[in-house]
């Protein structure tokens, strides 16, 4: 089990092996000049990085949960098409292919906002949401349609957070460092 896998089995997210893992996390209100926030993402697949990417979206959150909700929707959408794409390498050419019924294990977005995870699975608009972007409302339609599914996961475990901030090695590489010693000792054993 690779270090990745082991650390969300024991904060109680259990993943399947071919399942897409997206970590989505924001830093909000970052630019003092514009009240813009950093997003940003991780993707794993089978324990290993296959994308990530840091962005600055143009809509002023107004919340750090909008924020988060505005991050999740660019991490889903990269998702999903990570989720298809897996889908045409182990379907394409049987005879069960079928890219309109994709039978695939839903992508594992993990997020360390719990406002922005109920944004994801509510479907009704209220007073703190109402004038997010419909744009971003790509997460609640692929919730209903089990296309991804949302896990909430410590700050202390959130692998996207060194890519909201400016700054060296120092948090994502002691992070980085932390699962190497695990892997060390996982081969060791």
């Amino acid at each position: 089990m690779s270090p990745v896998f082991r650390m969300l089995k024991e904060n109680n997210i259990i993943i399947k092996d071919n399942s897409v893992v997206t970590f989505t996390d924001s830093s909000w209100n970052d630019c003092i000049d514009t009240g813009r926030s950093t997003g940003a993402n991780l993707t794993m697949i089978q324990g290993g990085a296959v994308d990530y990417g840091s962005h600055l979206p143009v809509p002023v959150a107004m919340s750090s949960g909008e924020s988060e909700y505005i991050a999740a929707a660019v991490a889903c959408m990269k998702a999903s098409h990570l989720r298809m794409m897996g889908y045409d390498f182990e379907h394409m050419g049987s005879t069960d292919y079928d890219p309109m019924n994709i039978k695939y294990p839903p992508a594992h977005i993990i997020i360390d906002n719990e406002a922005a995870k109920a944004m994801s699975q509510c479907n009704k608009d209220t007073a703190g949401n109402r004038h997010v972007a419909r744009r971003y409302h790509y997460v609640r339609q692929g919730t209903l349609l089990k296309e991804h599914e949302f896990s909430w996961i410590g700050t202390k475990y959130q692998l996207a957070d060194p890519l909201t901030k400016n700054g060296g090695r120092s948090k994502f590489g002691n992070m980085i460092d932390k699962f190497m010693v695990d892997l060390d000792e996982i081969t060791n054993d």
